[in-house]
C-alpha cells in the first residue's frame, strides 16, 4: 500500500493539469527536493501498475485480476432485482456505467490478453472518475464470487469493503479515484474528482513492459495481442505514442500452427513492409498451378478420343480455346492487382504521417515474389481505423458525461 501512496502523490504533483499517458515531451513535475523530474506518462502508468498489484493481493495462483473486474458487468442485473426501497435500486440509472465499462473494454480489445484488458479498464475508470465506485460495486454485489477468486481474502482490498483495509485504500485513492458509491446514490455527478484523467486505453509499448512486472502479482503475462496497434514507429510527430509492431510478430489460426502463418518484417532502411503468407497445409500457388496443368492434360486426353471418333470435335476445340482465354484473362487481372501499391489503397485523410510512411510500399524495393500478397495487409489498416474510432469514442464519452451531469443536476433540483 505504501507504493500506491507514493504513486498517488506523484500524480498529484501535476494538479491542476489533466493527467495523460501519452505525448512527447510530456509535462514534468519536480519532487519536493527539487532535483528529480517526474514524467506525467510514467507517473500515470505507475499508478495503474500499483493499483493492479494492490487489488491482486491474495488471488489464487494462476488467476488474473481481469477475472475479478469482469464481474462488474453483472452488477446492474443484480441491482435491478432488488426492492425499490433499496438506495442502489433507486440509483440504478446512475449505476449502469458498471456494465458499460466492461462492455467497452471487451468489445474493443477482442484479441488482447487479460493483462491488457485489466490496464484498459482501470484507465477507463480513471478517465470517467468512477474507479472507487466501480470497485465498491464489485465488493458489495459480488462477494460470493470474490470468495472463490481469492485464496487469502484477509489481505484482499475487495474482500474487506467494511474493514480497515478498505478504509486505508479509500484514503490513498480518494484524490484520484473519483466519486464513491455513496456519492452516486446521493446524487453527486460522476467525474467529480480532484484529478482529471485523459489516458489512452491502448498503450502497447507500456503494456508490454508492465506485463512482466505484473505477472508476479496475480496478473497473467504473455504476448500482447495488438488488436489496437498502429503500424510504424513508437511515436508520431506530436508524440502520441504510436505502438511499434514486434519484428517477430506471428499470427496463428487454428490448432495446427503450420496450416496458416502470417509473418511481417520491417526493413529499417527503406521502411518497406514485406508480407509473406504460407498457404494452408502444404499447398502453394505453384502447387495449385501444377494441379491445374495436370487436370488440363487429363481432359485433353479424354477429348482426344472423342476427336478421333468424330463426335463433336469442333465444339470441343472451341470450348478449349475459350477456357484458355479465360485463364489468361484471370492471370492478367491477378498481375494487375499485385502491381498496385498499398499506398493507393489507403485513405490517408485521417492517418498520421508516420503511419502513412510505414504502410507505403515501394514497388522498386519490394521483392516481386511478395507483391502479389500485398493486399493481405488490409488487417493492419483496420486496426488503425479501430484506434481512431476508440479515440473518437473517448471524446464523445466525455461530452456525454458532462451532459449527463447537467441533466441529473436539473432533475435533483426538481
Amino acid at each position: 500500500m505504501r507504493e500506491l501512496y507514493t504513486a498517488v502523490r506523484q500524480v498529484l504533483l501535476f494538479h491542476p493539469h489533466t493527467v495523460t499517458n501519452y505525448g512527447n515531451p510530456s509535462p514534468n513535475a519536480l519532487q519536493s527536493s527539487g532535483s528529480q523530474s517526474i514524467s506525467m506518462k510514467e507517473s500515470s502508468e505507475l499508478l495503474v501498475t500499483n493499483l493492479i498489484r494492490v487489488l491482486s493481493l491474495g488471488l489464487h495462483e494462476g488467476l488474473d485480476l481481469w477475472t475479478v473486474l469482469e464481474t462488474l458487468e453483472r452488477v446492474p442485473n443484480k441491482i435491478a432485482q432488488e426492492e425499490l426501497s433499496n438506495p442502489a435500486r433507486k440509483a440504478l440509472h446512475r449505476l449502469k456505467f458498471s456494465g458499460q465499462l466492461v462492455y467497452v473494454v471487451k468489445s474493443t480489445f477482442v484479441r488482447s490478453t487479460a493483462a491488457v484488458r485489466t490496464r484498459a479498464l482501470l484507465r477507463l475508470a480513471l478517465n470517467q472518475g468512477v474507479l472507487l465506485a466501480a470497485l465498491e460495486l464489485i465488493s458489495r454485489w459480488n462477494g460470493e464470487e470474490l470468495a472463490t477468486f481469492y485464496a487469502n481474502p484477509s489481505i484482499s482490498v475487495l474482500c474487506s469493503v467494511d474493514e480497515e483495509l478498505w478504509d486505508t485504500f479509500l484514503h490513498a485513492c480518494a484524490p484520484i479515484g473519483g466519486v464513491t458509491l455513496a456519492d452516486i446514490e446521493a446524487g453527486v455527478p460522476k467525474g467529480a474528482t480532484v484529478m482529471k484523467f485523459n489516458m489512452k486505453l491502448a498503450l502497447p509499448d507500456m503494456d508490454d513492459h508492465n506485463d512482466n512486472h505484473d505477472s508476479g502479482h496475480g496478473v497473467s503475462a504473455g504476448v500482447v495481442d495488438r488488436g489496437i496497434g498502429i503500424i510504424g514507429g513508437s511515436k508520431d510527430s506530436e508524440g502520441n505514442g504510436l505502438c511499434e509492431k514486434d519484428h517477430r510478430e506471428e499470427s496463428h489460426y487454428g490448432d495446427d500452427n503450420a496450416k496458416l502463418q502470417q509473418q511481417t518484417t520491417f526493413d529499417d532502411n527503406s521502411d518497406v513492409v514485406h508480407v509473406q503468407l504460407i498457404p494452408v497445409g502444404n499447398r502453394s500457388q505453384e502447387g495449385d498451378r501444377e494441379g491445374c496443368k495436370r487436370k488440363k492434360k487429363k481432359n485433353k486426353k479424354k477429348n482426344a478420343n472423342t476427336k478421333k471418333n468424330g463426335n463433336g470435335g469442333k465444339e470441343i476445340v472451341k470450348m478449349e480455346e475459350e477456357e484458355e482465354q479465360q485463364q489468361q484473362q484471370q492471370q492478367q487481372q491477378e498481375e494487375e492487382v499485385a502491381s498496385v501499391p498499398l499506398s493507393f489503397l489507403v485513405d490517408d485523410s485521417n492517418l498520421p504521417k508516420d503511419t502513412l510512411a510505414s504502410v507505403t510500399c515501394s514497388d522498386s524495393k519490394m521483392n516481386p515474389s511478395l507483391q502479389s500478397m500485398e493486399f493481405v495487409d488490409f488487417k493492419r489498416l483496420l486496426d488503425e481505423a479501430e484506434l481512431l474510432l476508440l479515440e473518437r469514442w473517448e471524446h464523445l464519452s466525455a461530452q456525454l458525461s458532462a451532459q449527463e451531469a447537467l441533466l441529473f443536476g436539473q432533475v435533483d433540483c426538481l
